[in-house]
């Protein structure tokens, strides 16, 4: 404070003020403290005398930034909330600093301006945290969401059409899958094959390996067009059905009499059919062979006139003309 002549006067009371205290204070002795980034007036009046001094504020410098946690492995869907503290070059925390975020990869892990992180997709990304030139990351994992548990069987590998006692190859496949079609890889358990119509012949009950069992030796005995595979497994309600498949008679090797002639006189025509059949007693539709039948046991020892030999047809041959000139119990024919 001076007088006209420019002297000091020293005794001479000074007021203070602030035009935005929330920039700066100002104590009764002119001490100014910072408070918020922004310019703020400092008012000194003495008896209707007043000056002022501008005064501007401005941010520590940020010289390190630093992201927590620096890595973190999330499954799909999940979350996860990262933080960052901003530090001047003494070490000191910056308060109230705002972060950018961003991800260097989205698709597989993306972050909201408030540093929320969600898992998209299996892999791995950069979560960057930044401000002021300042940066830091986080390493997202994402692993994929295990598989729901086995809900069904399915024929991966049906099988298919063949013959009597042959191999069913390729080698029939099942499946445990869960209810979005998905292969289990954990399931392990035993998976039984059976038949209605005949008997499986063959490794009828395979543990699965990653969720498949691989059936390789399968047979079937008995011809029919509409087979039909089930397949079941502990801890799975289902029975599960394969396609229909078609399994053929094998080759001829033997002939059989499907209903025994009729006692008759002697010189009366005998009428009997002779069929082909396979290993397996199915009847061979396919041999067309010659069929010739002769009598085997003869206590009346008769002989068999005739026509005695007769070309199969779908596998049977069939004999209209058959006699025996003498009487007598326990006649047998043989083919």
């Amino acid at each position: 404070v001076y007088d006209g002549a420019g002297n000091d006067l020293v005794d001479r009371s000074v007021a203070w003020a602030a035009s935005n205290p929330a920039v700066a204070t100002v104590t009764m002795t002119g001490l100014v403290t910072a408070l918020g980034v922004g310019t703020v007036q400092i008012v000194a009046s003495a008896e209707s005398k007043a000056d002022t001094a501008s005064i501007t504020v401005t941010d520590v410098p940020v010289a390190s930034l630093s992201v927590t946690p620096p890595a973190d492995t999330l499954l799909v869907n999940d979350s996860l909330q990262l933080s960052a503290v901003a530090r001047d070059a003494a070490g000191n925390v910056l308060q109230n600093r705002v972060v950018g975020w961003r991800s260097a990869d989205s698709t597989i892990a993306s972050v909201t301006s408030g540093g929320w992180v969600r898992a998209r997709a299996a892999g791995t990304a950069e979560v960057i945290g930044s401000i002021e030139g300042q940066a830091d990351t986080a390493t997202i994992t994402v692993l994929p969401l295990p598989p729901s548990p086995a809900t069904q069987l399915v024929f991966t590998v049906q099988p298919v059409n063949g013959a009597a006692g042959a191999l069913i190859a390729p080698a029939v496949k099942v499946a445990a899958q869960n209810g979005t079609g998905t292969i289990d890889p954990a399931f392990n358990g035993d998976i039984t094959l059976w038949l209605r119509d005949g008997t499986l012949l063959g490794t009828t009950t395979v543990s699965a390996v990653a969720g498949v069992a691989t059936f390789s030796d399968l047979r079937i005995n008995k011809a029919f067009a509409l087979h039909r595979l089930s397949a079941m497994a502990n801890g799975i309600p289902q029975t599960t059905y394969s396609d229909e498949f078609a399994i053929s008679p094998a080759a001829a090797t033997q002939l059989s009499f499907p209903s025994q002639p009729a006692a008759t006189t002697p010189g009366a025509p005998i009428s009997v059919r002779v069929d082909a059949q396979d290993v397996f007693q199915n009847h061979a539709a396919a041999f067309t062979g010659d069929v010739t039948v002769a009598i085997g046991a003869n206590p009346g020892g008769g002989a068999l006139t005739g026509t005695t030999t007769v070309a199969a047809v779908a596998g049977s041959a069939t004999f209209t003309d058959l006699r025996i000139d003498r009487p007598g119990a326990g006649y047998t024919l043989v083919a």
